[in-house]
């Protein structure tokens, strides 16, 4: 679905646990770092994806390298610090319906029907997810898309970096909270119908909504992802409107954060790969900020 991979981007961190076996060069696992620099301070910029395969279980060593010379790792969220406990508690809240609501009350006929006989279709049945908010259950689905795909929570990029970050004791910066990053669906609620729709019918294609992601981010390919971005995020209202809240105007909030950090400090910057391309991505606005860009 359109919006199901960027949400992916920074949900489907939330079942992450690490698992390491086999060495990224070995795969030929080369995603592209990039060197940030201005008045002779140097840090670096990287674009994650939170579910992977076993290509992608170990870093390369110029990711590594990267992290051991920055003074400071930054994150969209830190999940590392919460137990599943506490991670439920501040969580499952934020999913929920309002008191008194259902998706049957929530949801026109039509879309009800449609969700129901898609769970179905997986295994479920709606009644399992009844007070969830639409949003929450499709985040659900595209999780379990990207692993029929065979890509796997524990191969996630997020999660090694703030292992390896823990290991050399550095410190760890968060740019959001979950409650501000769930907050961000409360302003498409006009559009669950639509959400619904694209849903239900790009879940299951793996090989134009799953795949180009994960293909252009091992091989570094900044063109591909740009690409990919373009063709998940149409010119229709929905999709615009997606965009502008989960993409744009969080990069232009990072950035404010960003600037005046990185004129003090090295810093290791690690978030979703969609977040890095196009014209209101993070390497242009880095760059109108001053910023020097080098790939390494």
């Amino acid at each position: 679905m359109r919006i199901s991979l960027a949400r992916a981007t920074f949900f489907s961190a939330l079942f992450y646990f690490l698992l390491c076996c086999q060495t990224a060069l070995a795969n030929g696992l080369n995603p592209a770092l990039y060197l940030i620099e201005k008045n002779g301070q140097q840090s670096y910029l990287f674009g994650t994806v939170h579910m992977g395969d076993q290509s992608m279980a170990v870093l390369p060593e110029k990711v590594t390298q990267a992290l051991k010379s920055s003074d400071q790792l930054v994150v969209e969220v830190d999940l590392s610090q919460l137990t599943a406990a506490q991670l439920q508690a501040r969580a499952f809240p934020l999913m929920l319906l309002p008191e008194g609501q259902t998706l049957a009350s929530r949801l026109d006929p039509s879309h009800y029907e449609k969700l129901a006989n898609y769970l179905q279709s997986q295994g479920m049945d709606i009644t399992q997810v009844q007070r969830l908010q639409p949003w929450a259950v499709m985040i659900e689905l595209a999780r379990m898309a990207y692993m029929r795909a065979g890509y796997m929570p524990e191969y996630g990029v997020d999660m090694q970096l703030l292992k390896l970050a823990k290991q050399l004791q550095k410190p760890v910066l968060e740019l959001e909270t979950i409650e501000q990053q769930f907050g961000l669906f409360s302003r498409l609620g006009e559009f669950e119908g639509q959400m619904i729709d694209d849903a239900l019918a790009q879940l299951n294609d793996a090989n134009k909504y799953i795949h180009p992601l994960i293909y252009a981010w091992q091989r570094g390919d900044n063109d591909g992802l740009a690409s990919y971005h373009r063709s998940i995020f149409g010119q229709d209202e929905y999709t615009k409107r997606s965009e502008q809240i989960l993409l744009t105007e969080r990069n232009r909030a990072w950035v404010t954060t960003l600037v005046p950090k990185l004129k003090q400090h090295s810093l290791f910057i690690a978030v979703g790969a969609l977040h890095l391309t196009e014209q209101q991505g993070l390497l242009e606005l880095l760059k109108i900020n001053g910023f020097k860009i080098k790939k390494v």
